[in-house]
């Protein structure tokens, strides 16, 4: 990949974010519920998942504005950025508004939503929470133009440093917040709603100081811009859709056939593999802005090297990180939560893990290609049949295989529908031999897959304990795995690029050759 130091920035800000977004949440979620008592509590959680529709609004717009802000920046046109910033944000000021307005509508309705009867004193604070959390939906919006317009900049770790700022601010304020006096749901719902303008201020600060030439202005939008925008991001909103479909109707599909206590023994291996697809992300989701500047400038064969080697790099990560959960998942569970989490675990970590592996060929890795290239719609069509198959096969293999049922209707698609079909596709786009792709990118992931899980399997032999100390020394058997198959596998060029990385945190070390 070209521009190490920038990959590199922009990598690691997102691996930062993900431990310090999870490790705050498992923190700050007791603290909460202490406060908040059980029936607050409840409000709070059931209008919090009120606020997740509102992603549906977006419709592909984001990728559109990071897309397109890329381009106008590799052609100099300062003018273009100026008027595409404010087209989006004109558009997500009508979006915010608009969901104001309906929070602020329903807010007198709300108490009366549930099917027990709130108390006097929970239903002046449900009200008033929905209004908050509708300002909120606002300022997000809102901050969502700037935070693209940085993010089309190749800064993504400007926008992940602004993330992990709010999150230390709430951490910070929450607990003093819910310490003392009355109305606990209220105050903590005027907090949420002045850190989200907070974080606006902050993004829209950075992008004036990214681009002193920014000027974002009331202005009419013309039918061109709008097919330009949304005939981008629609497509990409089935894509993303088709992969929530995915990700999430498993459990609607456990909780309707088999019951609340299977749905419990299969979200936490769920949980635990969308971990490691995070981890990926994190890598493969700051390529657009970049992959945007050779496909503007038609540099093919710049865009083959980069599809081998952003593959190749998914694929191992992908392999390394889906074999260690596979192997040691089932230990960890049982550590974490409980004996019976952990035997139940095994065959729907596995299956996960070989439709993680069938993903990362057909989504996480070559997305950004899609966008980069204007070639999403036919992905959508692909991913949407993959998605509607693999709701089929979870309705039809879980009242006969259980969760383990469920867990494989997952992977037959992505490996035997997506994986046959769009890996091909976008290498006849790429001019690529699809056998290069497979000896070059997939191969070593493969490996690395199969090697890690036949040594931590082996391990288990050895180390029988069932500690954290004895799972972490079987963990850290994969690490010599991991470092012989890069050495091996990997080009001299994409071994610098490591180091590269290695001195963005400090690290300092001799060169490769």
């Amino acid at each position: 990949m070209t521009r190490p130091g920038s990959v590199a920035r922009n990598v690691l800000s997102n691996w930062l974010t993900i431990p310090i977004s999870v490790a705050y949440g498992l923190i700050i979620t007791p603290i909460i519920v202490r406060a908040l008592d059980t029936e607050l509590y409840g409000v709070w959680s059931f209008l919090n998942g009120l606020l997740m529709y509102s992603d549906l609004l977006y419709i592909g717009l984001g990728s559109a504005l990071i897309k397109y802000v890329a381009q106008y920046r590799t052609n100099n046109d300062q003018a273009g950025t100026n008027r595409l910033i404010s087209v989006v944000t004109g558009i997500y000021g009508i979006l915010g508004l608009a969901c104001f307005v309906v929070m602020a509508a329903i807010s007198t309705v709300i108490p009366h939503a549930f099917a027990e009867p709130l108390s006097a004193e929970a239903a002046r604070a449900a009200s008033a929470t929905c209004l908050l959390l509708g300002a909120q939906l606002f300022f997000v919006f809102i901050g969502s133009a700037f935070s693209g317009l940085i993010c089309g900049y190749d800064r993504w770790d400007l926008v992940n440093v602004v993330n992990i700022s709010t999150i230390a601010l709430r951490f910070i304020a929450i607990p003093l917040i819910l310490a003392t006096g009355r109305d606990p749901l209220f105050r903590l719902a005027l907090m949420t709603a002045s850190v989200a303008a907070i974080q606006t201020l902050m993004l829209a600060a950075i992008a004036y100081r990214l681009v002193p030439q920014l000027s974002v202005r009331p202005v009419r939008c013309r039918r061109d811009e709008l097919a330009m925008l949304y005939g981008f991001g629609v497509p990409s909103f089935f894509i993303m859709f088709a992969v929530r479909l995915v990700s999430f109707s498993d459990t609607t599909i456990i909780g309707i056939m088999l019951g609340a206590s299977s749905v419990a023994l299969y979200a936490l291996p769920l949980q635990l593999m969308e971990y490691a697809r995070q981890a990926v992300s994190g890598f493969t989701s700051v390529l657009l802005p970049h992959l945007t500047e050779l496909s503007t400038r038609g540099e093919l064969a710049a865009l083959r090297a980069s599809y081998l080697s952003a593959t190749r790099i998914a694929c191992f990560l992908t392999a390394w990180l889906g074999a260690t959960l596979m192997t040691l998942g089932p230990a960890f569970l049982n550590r974490w939560v409980g004996d019976a989490f952990g035997a139940p675990a095994q065959w729907v970590l596995i299956f996960l893990a070989v439709a993680a592996f069938g993903q990362v060929l057909t989504i996480h890795g070559p997305l950004g290609f899609y966008q980069a290239m204007h070639l999403v719609s036919f992905p959508a069509k692909v991913l949407m049949l993959e998605a509607l198959a693999n709701l089929g096969l979870s309705i039809w293999l879980a009242p006969r295989l259980g969760i383990p049922g469920v867990a494989l209707a997952t992977a037959l698609p992505a490996v035997f529908i997506s994986a046959v079909v769009l890996p091909s596709y976008l290498c006849r786009k790429l001019d690529l031999p699809i056998w290069t792709l497979i000896a070059a990118s997939v191969f070593p992931g493969a490996l690395m897959f199969a090697a890690n899980a036949a040594v931590l399997y082996l391990s288990g032999l050895v180390i029988t304990g069932r500690s954290y100390p004895a799972i972490a020394t079987r963990a850290s058997f994969s690490l010599p795995i991991a470092a012989l198959v890069f050495l091996t596998m990997f080009p001299a060029s994409e071994r610098r690029a490591l180091w590269d990385l290695l001195a963005v945190v400090g690290k300092t070390a001799p060169r490769p050759a």
